[in-house]
């Protein structure tokens, strides 16, 4: 366990940040055609899952010695025996893939909240951006954790401020309906995605000594996401003239009001900043543990790639998070799931998930999890 533990409080928040990106913007266009019954399917279905993957992440990171990321954690109970380079392989491909593209999305998605702000070009909003966020992540894990309390603070502050706002300018109900199933699942894939912190579950269960304490920070970190989540989504929904793919933009519209476009920008801004962190640090340690690169460096050589594709390629900020939820699918059924069976194996740990931690039932269940998180992601 790290010399530096962090507090449950804090371990909670650097969850709460890490999910709480993109995945919240894009939510209320995704769900504009449903009704109140199928988003809450959505919703209760991808927080269940979430929240039994955390724990998975968790139960492999708490066996590992010393527990590390992700790269470290598999070598022990993955990348193993005569197929161990093809794991390998398909990790480091699908894990540098995540991890970037997450990271340009956050970069594309800030600079179009900084600018209308400060008025700058799109570029030079990126580089801002990228710059606040390394010369932070440079302070190392612990700096970034409080950092994140504070955002996460301001972002649930944001939030309840534009609910009470919104609800000045009506528009319209959410039917009680439940709307296209493959609707639903794309709703799924996309809470699943909003709530992917994968690395920060990571980080916090490497640095929070007590089992009882690290599961309480999952759940709060989780909770905090998901009210967080549906908060926005029911606001953007019932306040909005028209759904926009960025669902502050239509929010912002409709009120109209300065404060509310500054709130809605601060908002995204915050919220890719919070997410942006933990892939930042993951990345670094991967470089360390495999290359023996300076943190820093490893930073580096996330940002500085990341900030060149979002400021030349020309997709949008939703098909970065199609390709990103895939790409989680993915990982989730290729790489956890055999891993896990193989960390289980270990009968002498008391498991975080309970008596059935040790059965087919966790792997069956993530595996479901998985192809329908990789289905509703081209829905």
């Amino acid at each position: 366990m790290s010399a530096r533990p962090l507090t449950t409080f804090q371990a909670a928040c650097l969850i709460a940040g890490g999910g709480m990106g993109t995945g919240i913007l894009s939510l209320p266009f995704a769900a504009q055609s449903l009704g109140l019954v199928g988003i809450v399917v959505a919703l209760v279905a991808s927080s269940a899952a979430s929240f039994l993957l955390y724990l998975t992440l968790s139960e492999l990171t708490r066996r590992s010695d010393p527990p590390v990321q992700l790269p470290a954690i598999l070598a022990k109970h993955l990348f193993t025996g005569r197929i161990g380079r093809i794991f390998r392989l398909v990790f480091f491909v699908l894990f540098t893939f995540l991890l970037i593209e997450t990271m340009v999305i956050h970069i594309i998605v800030a600079s179009q909240a900084i600018e209308p702000i400060i008025h700058w070009p799109a570029w030079a909003c990126m580089v801002l951006f990228t710059a606040v966020v390394v010369g932070v992540g440079w302070f190392g894990l612990k700096t970034v954790s409080v950092f994140e309390v504070i955002s996460v603070s301001l972002i649930a502050i944001t939030i309840i401020s534009l609910t009470a706002l919104a609800g000045t300018h009506p528009v319209r109900p959410i039917p009680l309906t439940i709307g296209p199933p493959p609707t639903v699942i794309g709703l799924f894939a996309l809470f699943m995605y909003a709530f992917s912190a994968v690395f920060a579950v990571i980080q916090a269960a490497g640095h929070v000594p007590s089992a009882a304490s690290l599961k309480l920070a999952l759940a709060v970190g989780l909770g905090v996401n998901a009210v967080c989540t549906i908060a926005f989504l029911a606001t953007a929904l019932t306040a909005s003239d028209h759904v926009t793919p960025v669902g502050t933009i239509g929010l912002a519209d409709s009120l109209s009001w300065p404060a509310v476009r500054l709130a809605c920008s601060l908002l995204i801004a915050l919220a890719m900043l919070t997410s942006y962190w933990p892939s930042l640090i993951a990345f670094a340690d991967v470089a360390k543990s495999t290359f023996g690169l300076p943190a820093r460096l490893g930073q580096l050589m996330a940002a500085l790639p990341a900030l060149a594709l979002a400021a030349w390629l020309p997709l949008t900020f939703l098909d970065y998070i199609k390709l990103a939820a895939g790409a989680v699918s993915l990982v989730i059924v290729l790489l956890i799931i055999p891993a896990y069976r193989n960390c289980v194996r270990d009968q002498t740990m008391p498991s975080l998930i309970g008596r059935t931690g040790g059965g087919l039932l966790v792997p069956i269940a993530l595996a479901i999890i998985g192809i329908a998180m990789a289905g509703g992601s081209f829905l």
